[in-house]
């Protein structure tokens, strides 16, 4: 679902211009797309969601041995 930058920054709790720049970072990176318009609007792109996905994946097979690392 597209958003507008001020409903990701409000979502990260992130000031905006901050947002507007890691918005571009993952642009460039091809993890999110804009879309243009009067007000431009982000979404997660294909990449980004299986980048998401691979993270989550990873994050559940840490925890359980969070404790352990040194």
């Amino acid at each position: 679902m597209p958003c507008r930058v001020t409903r990701i920054s409000y979502a990260v709790g992130m000031p905006v211009d901050r947002t507007r720049r890691i918005l571009s970072l993952l642009v460039r990176l091809g993890l999110a797309t804009q879309e243009g318009g009067e007000t431009p609007v982000w979404k997660l792109s294909r990449k980004g969601y299986d980048f998401l996905q691979s993270y989550w994946r990873m994050r559940s097979y840490l925890d359980p041995v969070q404790g352990f690392v040194y």
